[in-house]
């Protein structure tokens, strides 16, 4: 919904990658040479560091292997450095963001974003108990 908004009213062009699902699962399909996105890890990294608004779902799920955090490193700096819109969604702590990649991550998102705590039961929770009413 944010991302449509911001797209309507600005007129501009607006991406939400889910980290849990497609994102790195992109990425790893331009390694394989039978991809017809083969080669293209870079390129696909460029593209939505240059896109005026980013929305990242579910940050902290990625495995954190070295190559998945230089990716997501790669993305979010370049974003810092361009003052690109991104927004971050997360179940974890910020505290938990602190460590990765030696707070690289951390501290340039500590920069371009206003954190917000949200507590909140988990909607899955609630539309589950209502279906069973």
């Amino acid at each position: 919904i944010a991302l449509n908004e911001l797209i309507f009213h600005t007129a501009r062009a607006g991406k939400f990658i889910g980290l849990s699902r497609k994102f790195f699962q992109t990425l790893r399909h331009t390694f394989d040479e039978n991809s017809p996105i083969y080669g293209q890890s870079m390129q696909i990294v460029e593209t939505l560091s240059n896109i005026p608004y980013l929305i990242v779902d579910d940050f902290g799920v990625q495995r954190n292997t070295e190559w998945e955090l230089e990716m997501l490193y790669n993305l979010i700096d370049a974003r810092y450095a361009e003052q690109r819109l991104t927004i971050v969604t997360t179940n974890q702590n910020i505290n938990e963001v602190k460590d990765l990649v030696h707070g690289r991550i951390y501290s340039r998102l500590l920069e371009m974003c206003h954190i917000l705590h949200i507590t909140a039961p988990d909607y899955r929770e609630h539309f589950k108990k209502e279906r069973e009413l």
